[in-house]
């Protein structure tokens, strides 16, 4: 299941990928278009035809959008991603063999790589506590430093260089699922638009007793960033906090998640009262000769 938003090149990469490197496994490839405006859906109509496509007539986001590809899908396995991977040497006939290996993983990730050849070494962390959530969006970061370099070292897997393989408590981006592990954890939340909805997801199947693992085999090409590039700064903004809300809330309480957003907007006002403060203080007066 790919999702689509106005990054037709890079859909039409990633879907020719698919084609030309899975070998050995029967397969179909889901494209969900989120109303795409650059021609992505007529795209695919025209040079992919063998393909499944679901063109919304708005923009349901990566939730909702994902949701839908998964529910029309059929099969064993389903793999999620944003239209801006490449893939390469049959990486999704070696994941699948490994899942069928390993009857008690729920989801597989593999290692990302920049196109430019750099590795990816993001994607794959621990999950947020309260704590590390209070202060990871807040000026506290500041203020307890160290413990916060501490916490996030612990959560980013700071030890770990992505090179060897390993059980993870979430993976993002691009993920092969079981299929009877989502029958039994659920979906996507719906109430996420972009951010949480992969640490919500990951810790329900955790939480069913299922298994998440990083494989270190493969090569994945990922074009950070793309679809979120082409929203507007503002509504990213406004999306990752009403998300972050919906998380903490839903893990932790409301109480939590009031005091972590309460934090978050009021170093939100410092931060712009200290670049008001910067680009309007008076300059010094100078004094030419004597």
């Amino acid at each position: 299941v790919i999702l689509n938003y106005n990054t037709k090149e890079w859909l039409e990469r990633c879907v020719r990928s698919i084609f030309e490197h899975t070998k050995g496994i029967q397969f179909d490839v889901w494209v969900v278009d989120n109303a795409s405006p650059d021609g992505s859906a007529e795209m695919m109509r025209e040079k992919f035809p063998q393909a499944r496509l679901i063109a919304n007539p708005e923009n349901v986001y990566v939730a909702r959008g994902f949701n839908l590809g998964l529910r029309a899908s059929q099969g064993r396995y389903a793999f999620i991603g944003d239209a801006d991977l490449e893939f390469t040497d049959n990486l999704l006939g070696r994941m699948v063999e490994f899942m069928d290996q390993n009857k008690t993983l729920a989801a597989l990730g593999c290692p990302f790589y920049y196109p430019d050849g750099r590795f990816f070494s993001q994607c794959y962390s621990r999950d947020h506590t309260w704590l590390f959530s209070l202060l990871n969006f807040s000026f506290l970061s500041k203020v307890f430093s160290g413990a916060y370099r501490k916490m996030r070292h612990h959560f980013e897997y700071g030890d770990w260089d992505r090179k060897s393989s390993r059980y993870v408590d979430i993976i993002d981006t691009a993920i092969l699922y079981r299929r009877a592990a989502l029958d039994q954890s659920g979906l996507y939340d719906e109430k996420f638009n972009f951010y949480g909805i992969q640490n919500d997801i990951c810790l329900r199947i955790r939480e069913a007793g299922w298994g998440l693992y990083y494989l270190y085999e493969g090569h994945l090409i990922h074009a950070q960033h793309q679809s979120v590039g082409k929203e507007s700064w503002s509504k990213i903004s406004a999306f990752y906090r009403r998300d972050i809300a919906h998380y903490l809330r839903k893990r932790y309480g409301l109480l939590a998640s009031s005091m972590v957003m309460g934090l978050l907007q009021f170093t939100r006002f410092l931060l712009r009262a200290a670049i008001f403060v910067r680009l309007y203080k008076p300059r010094k007066n100078i004094a030419f000769g004597t």
